[in-house]
């Protein structure tokens, strides 16, 4: 689970008996999702699930793995570089494979897990981004796509439950955000924006040139000028 739309409208799915109850659910913190991911974990995905037997756990990438945003002088995740001639390169995107993905399969052996179907929660438009598991042990299933449904069924489905819409799920520092949500960040939750402020200096002391804004700026000057 990621508690973004297309997770929970799987989660309401399985509410209302349209989906089987899966034998585990999680989500994993990784130590940088924003504050209001996990209010709404709190508030409606756990106990939503909970009346009808599905217990959601919260996986932390710190009890399996690190999580520092800078290894050995250099950033950890999909940051931009202003090259000497003024281009941008963009680094390649490692972190959500090992602090999420890794740390899963790890909780799923310790449950004594031998196989699984996992399921996937992208909507029918992105049916691009279906692939096969590189896991023997996993078989990926992608239960959105089957029941032919788009995200904006997946927020009529939500609505309609009389759950509310979850907000952008992406860790408030993520590089991947779009101009446009680092400005709602800034206007909406000002300290996550603040942390992520925070991060990007941090990353750019020990690799300098380095930045979290696709403009090669930083994100103070980047979002707020």
């Amino acid at each position: 689970c990621g508690a973004g739309v297309d997770s929970t409208a799987i989660a309401v799915l399985i509410c209302q008996g349209k989906l089987p109850k899966p034998r585990y659910a999680w989500i994993v913190d990784v130590g940088y999702e924003p504050r209001t991911t996990w209010s709404y974990v709190a508030d409606v995905l756990q106990p939503k699930l909970a009346e009808v037997g599905v217990t959601l756990h919260i996986l932390k990438t710190l009890d399996y793995t690190q999580n520092d945003l800078v290894r050995d002088g250099h950033a950890t995740i999909p940051a931009y570089r202003k090259k000497e001639d003024g281009s941008i390169q963009k680094f390649h995107t490692h972190c959500s494979n090992g602090w999420k993905a890794r740390v899963a399969e790890r909780w799923l052996r310790q449950q004594g897990a031998i196989a699984i179907e996992q399921w996937v929660g992208i909507s029918s438009e992105e049916r691009k981004r279906i692939r096969t598991s590189e896991k023997a042990w996993v078989r990926l299933r992608y239960p959105l796509v089957d029941l032919g449904m788009t995200r904006n069924d997946c927020i009529y489905l939500i609505g309609q439950a009389g759950w509310p819409l979850p907000e952008r799920t992406s860790c408030y520092l993520c590089p991947h955000r779009t101009i446009g949500d680092w400005r709602r960040l800034a206007d909406r939750n000002p300290e996550d924006f603040e942390r992520a402020v925070q991060a990007d200096k941090v990353i750019r002391i020990a690799q300098p040139g380095v930045f979290l804004h696709s403009s090669g700026k930083p994100l103070d000057i980047a979002v707020i000028s």
